[in-house]
């Protein structure tokens, strides 16, 4: 199939550091780490560490929720993050040119038969209930594989956004670890961080997504430039965190070579990660930069947000899209940072009491912008999928000329 240039139209990123794309890439810059000592003790009765979502936030979302018959609180707040980020993202002008329902392909949590996670009709019926952009019901998919799930989902975008009749659709995902038989599964597995637990990771909870345009003309801009997507690259693993197969990393291996087979551009310098802090992935990451070197640059740059926001599950693809957006298209000096004790609910600061757990990390190095003009994003399952694309900044004005004498040459 003959795909389409696919651009970002709009974007909006929720998690524990921002209720923005623009204050999450910012705090994300400056090193603000959102980690808190829970509630919830682990197995040697350390307090896990956390990073959720302002409880602020989901008081002052004032909607009915269809409890059904297996409602639990962190379904609550998924659904919540879902319905406030659209909210948020149906404000952008952009959204003026959606004419008729637009397909939406939704990242899910993993399967999981000891905790479920949220039905996908419960969250379904919540988006379409309080959306104002319009969707397409029949046209609604949902790729349950967590935090690769939106990089997956965007390999349908391309489908749907090769046809005509389609000029956007809508990319997201939705998730909380906030949920006491998750976080008691998680113990007992060793992946919890808390003090005296080094290897594991902060459960984190967030809401991102992506509004796709296969026109330039509709895509978000700063000065004359635009981002582009390519098309993803899908692997898997055989020996994933389920599996007693053997861990080799030849999924994430696979994504790359499927994402860079017919790259000839300069070395990659960037890569955004699903790193989470467990030292389970630096596997796979080092296989799969190994084997692909030649179009990575000597001195590759390797992000990992996480650290920052936690682990974000099936929000973490589309999260990670739309930070590698956020660093090629703005300015520095278009905002700044939040401080200490600063995080904002829509247009309304959080009191600094609300926030005790924003803490900027120490020794960092002065914020620079990015030279660079294309990055690799991957983010990698429990399960075994992998899945990796490239960002790039581009000219508006050049493609938009590209397209034009293109339709020319057609007549």
């Amino acid at each position: 199939m003959q795909y389409p240039s696919v651009y970002i139209a709009a974007t909006n990123l929720i998690t524990a550091i921002g209720d923005s794309s623009r204050m999450n890439y910012f705090s994300f810059k400056a090193g603000i780490c959102a980690y808190a000592e829970s509630e919830f003790s682990n197995s040697q009765g350390e307090p896990a560490k956390l990073a959720l979502v302002p409880s602020q936030l989901f008081e002052q979302i004032q909607i009915e929720i269809d409890e059904g018959l297996y409602f639990s609180a962190q379904y609550e707040r998924i659904i919540k993050l879902a319905v406030y980020n659209l909210q948020l993202l149906a404000a952008e002008p952009v959204i003026a040119h959606i004419k008729t329902p637009i397909p939406l392909l939704l990242a899910m949590p993993e399967l999981n038969e000891n905790n479920p996670p949220i039905p996908n009709r419960m969250l379904t019926q919540h988006i379409l209930q309080y959306s104002s952009i319009p969707i397409e019901q029949s046209k609604i998919h949902n790729f349950p594989s967590g935090r690769a799930g939106a990089i997956e989902a965007i390999a349908k975008a391309f489908e749907y956004l090769a046809q005509p009749e389609n000029a956007f659709v809508l990319v997201g995902g939705c998730d909380s670890y906030a949920d006491t038989g998750l976080l008691v599964e998680l113990d007992e597995q060793g992946r919890l961080l808390a003090m005296n637990a080094a290897d594991g990771f902060a459960p984190g909870e967030g809401s991102s997504f992506l509004l796709l345009t296969n026109r330039a003309e509709y895509a978000m801009q700063q000065d004359d430039a635009i981002i582009q997507l390519s098309p993803p690259g899908i692997g898997h693993e055989p020996g994933h965190w389920h599996n007693d197969a053997p861990y080799r990393g030849e999924g994430l291996d696979q994504a790359f070579k499927a994402l860079l087979k017919d790259y000839s551009e300069v070395k990659i310098e960037r890569i955004f990660s699903s790193l989470n802090g467990e030292h389970f992935w630096a596997k796979e990451l080092g296989v799969a930069q190994l084997r692909n070197r030649r179009y990575l640059h000597d001195e590759l740059v390797v992000e990992h947000p996480a650290d920052c926001y936690g682990d974000l599950g099936a929000a973490t693809g589309a999260a990670l899209i739309t930070l590698s957006a956020m660093s090629l298209i703005l300015p520095l000096s278009a905002s700044r940072a939040p401080t200490k004790g600063e995080l904002s609910v829509g247009s309304q600061p959080l009191e600094q009491s609300c926030t005790p757990q924003i803490q900027p990390v120490a020794n960092l190095p002065p914020i620079k912008p990015d030279s660079e003009n294309v990055h690799l994003i991957y983010a990698s399952a429990d399960g075994p999928k992998r899945a990796a694309i490239l960002v790039r900044r581009v000219s508006a004005s050049q493609q938009i000329a590209e397209l034009s004498n293109h339709q020319q040459g057609q007549r």
